[in-house]
């Protein structure tokens, strides 16, 4: 499977994995959208980083499941829960030629 990973409008990188069951990882800056267009159906996924990443202590692990673009849903419900002292999410909006 070959992967292109665009990042703005600028391609990052073109990785090959050749094998089921292989995986690469990249990092982004929180400000930068990124598109990854592969040859093949694969699995993408954002992971975000866990409580002992952050000084104040707070903040969970996160594995969100990045859909297709033509199977992105339009509206979504969710909630939080109200003793946890603070409440992050991680709301993905499209910014691009697919979504104008």
């Amino acid at each position: 499977t070959i992967a292109e990973i665009k990042c703005g409008t600028n391609v990052k990188e073109i990785i090959v994995l050749s094998k089921e069951g292989d995986i690469y990882q990249f990092d982004t800056n929180s400000n930068e959208y990124c598109t990854v267009l592969t040859n093949n159906p694969s699995y993408v996924a954002e992971y975000g980083f866990g409580h002992d990443h952050f000084s104040d202590g707070y903040g969970g692990p996160l594995l969100i499941t990045i859909p297709p673009l033509d199977q992105y849903i339009h509206n979504v419900t969710f909630s939080s829960i109200a003793t946890m002292p603070r409440n992050y999410f991680t709301i993905l909006v499209p910014n691009d030629q697919y979504f104008t």
